[in-house]
Parts: structure tokens; C-alpha cells; sequence
């Protein structure tokens, strides 16, 4: 897909003269990023396997507020948010690295895997019993713990399209082998014109 540089205006909020994240567009993003781990990890694989030259500016932006919702699903916003809040371009492209590095096929008898640098915090309940908040000092290691942690939770529920020309991971049922009506589709079609 091209840009079109013409579709952005000067008073479009995907410029980079924007300081503030409105709590309704933070609160859109927890909504399309999901509360329920499921469809957290159905936002992450969608998000690492998206193809790069077809995001514009604006979507660059999303994405900087949808990781934040990924990384804080709980966390509510009453007052506008700073941009500097925000993970910054670099470290989105960092955690879709990252994350798509997760995904890749590894052979029988091989592994690989990185780092992530963890804290702790521990807070009383109520009634004085300890409650301990896992966390991160950067965005990057927060994105990557959490995405290692509902792959290691649902990892068993990933499926893998049998579209050869698109191989993208995706949660689904067992008996589904494509990832879309459209894969299913081109490979039907493909079939049935070999057949001829």
C-alpha cells in the first residue's frame, strides 16, 4: 500500500505536534488490546506479524498507545496523558522485534531466547497479607514479559495458517487450518485451477 502524504492534514492528531493522549483514545486501545488474556495475545500475534510498509503515521501512533494499554491493561486514565508517557517509535519497533522473534519455528532439539530485566514491588492487602506487583523499568522488557507470559499460557492454542503464502500464527480452534476466509479461499481456488 502507498502513503498518501495528502491524507494527513496539519490538524490531524497523527502529527508529531501532539502532546497529550486524550483518556478516551487510551481507553479505545484498552478496549481493541483486550482485558481477557486471550484476546491480548490475539492483539500481540496480530501486532507482530504486521506488515511494516503498510503502516503510516498514524498507525505508528496506535501503536505507541496500544502497547501502553498491553503492557498497563488495568491501569485508568482520568487526565490526558503526556506523549513522553508513552513508549517511544524505538521501542515499539523493539518489542514487534521481539515479539516476532518469539514466534519464530524452532527445529527439534534447538531453543532461543533473550533477557528481560524484572522488579518487584510488594504491597499489603487490606487485611496486612503481601501482594507482589511484577514490572519492568522499560516498556521493551514489560512488553516482552508480558507476551512470554500468555505465550506460556496459551501457547498450546496458537494455530498456524496452512496458506503457504501467508504461514501467520493465530489463536483458533483445532479443526480450523486457515487463519482467514481469504486464505482459506486462495488455497481452495489454487486447488481447484490445478485440478483443471
Amino acid at each position: 500500500m502507498k502513503i498518501d502524504k495528502h491524507r494527513m492534514s496539519t490538524k490531524s492528531r497523527h502529527i508529531q505536534e501532539v502532546e497529550k493522549v486524550e483518556p478516551r483514545e487510551l481507553e479505545g486501545a484498552q478496549k481493541l488490546v483486550g482485558d481477557k488474556p486471550e484476546k491480548r495475545l490475539a492483539w500481540a500475534l496480530e501486532f507482530a506479524q504486521k506488515d511494516l510498509a503498510e503502516l503510516t503515521a498514524g498507525d505508528l501512533l496506535n501503536d505507541r498507545i496500544r502497547v501502553r494499554a498491553f503492557i498497563h491493561p488495568t491501569e485508568r486514565w482520568t487526565a490526558p496523558m503526556p506523549m513522553s508517557s508513552l513508549p517511544g517509535p524505538g521501542d515499539v519497533a523493539m518489542i514487534r522485534v521481539e515479539f516476532a522473534n518469539m514466534l519464530q519455528p524452532v527445529k527439534a532439539g534447538e531453543q532461543h531466547g533473550g533477557w528481560i530485566q524484572l522488579m518487584y514491588e510488594v504491597v499489603p492487602f487490606r487485611d496486612g497479607r503481601p501482594m507482589v506487583h511484577l514490572g519492568t523499568m522499560d516498556p521493551v522488557n514489560g512488553a516482552t514479559l508480558r507476551f512470554a507470559q500468555l505465550l506460556e499460557e496459551f501457547g498450546h492454542e496458537l494455530r498456524r495458517c496452512e496458506d503457504p503464502k501467508c504461514r501467520r500464527w493465530w489463536i483458533g480452534r483445532r479443526n480450523k487450518q486457515f487463519c482467514t476466509i481469504k486464505c482459506l479461499s486462495r488455497v481452495t481456488t489454487e486447488r481447484l485451477r490445478g485440478e483443471k
